[in-house]
């Protein structure tokens, strides 16, 4: 019995897969709003800026008679943004100019061409792999070449005039990233998902 009583309490301190991958990350709640999730994410968990998914949906949406999907650009991206306070400007680079822009302005907002207007967040760069959090796959670390290959090369940067960012929930999510990947590396190479980790 005391057996079952210590299994059960070292138990309840492990978290389940899902809910590791999405601790630093807003899951997007519906097919076509990577986006907006993106938004809640960037706002809420590393700018402390109070916002989520639904809310950004309501809004955007709020007097749209002709707008019935939740898919936005980066222009209506850049809108909501500067709505609540934000400084964001858009740019198209290459990887090194994303992993300069990642090491002073972090995180960033990037476009996806694959899958078509995919949105996500990259929190570090580095020069073999990034660090991202994806609304439809969580805090992982994502190898470069796989990363180029979905990138459209376009990548919006904002900047909070309202309140402070979150720079220890961003170290944060970065090291349990990293540490996922360091653990994962030390398996053997047939039980890696190629390209993400």
């Amino acid at each position: 019995m005391i057996k079952i009583a210590l299994l059960l309490m070292v138990l309840a301190g492990i978290a389940d897969r899902e809910s590791l991958r999405f601790s630093y990350c807003t899951e997007q709640g519906f097919d076509d709003s990577c986006g907006l999730s993106v938004l809640a994410c960037l706002m809420d968990k590393y700018w402390n800026y109070p916002s989520n998914e639904p809310f950004l949906a309501a809004d955007y949406l709020a007097g749209k008679t002709d707008k019935k999907e939740l898919w936005i650009s980066f222009a209506d991206m850049a809108k909501i943004l500067e709505k609540n306070g934000f400084i964001c400007k858009a740019y198209r680079m290459d990887y090194e100019g994303l992993r300069k822009a990642a090491r002073g302005f972090a995180p960033l907002i990037v476009h996806y061409s694959k899958p078509k207007g995919h949105f996500a967040l990259v929190l570090a760069a580095k020069k073999h792999w990034l660090v991202t959090a994806d609304p439809a796959e969580g805090c992982v670390c994502v190898e470069r070449s796989n990363f180029q290959d979905r990138w459209s090369g376009a990548v919006l940067a904002a900047v909070g005039t309202k309140t402070a960012k979150n720079n220890a929930l961003l170290a944060e999510a970065i090291d349990s990233a990293e540490s996922r990947l360091f653990l994962l590396q030390t398996l053997p190479a047939s039980k890696l998902d190629p390209g993400r980790w």
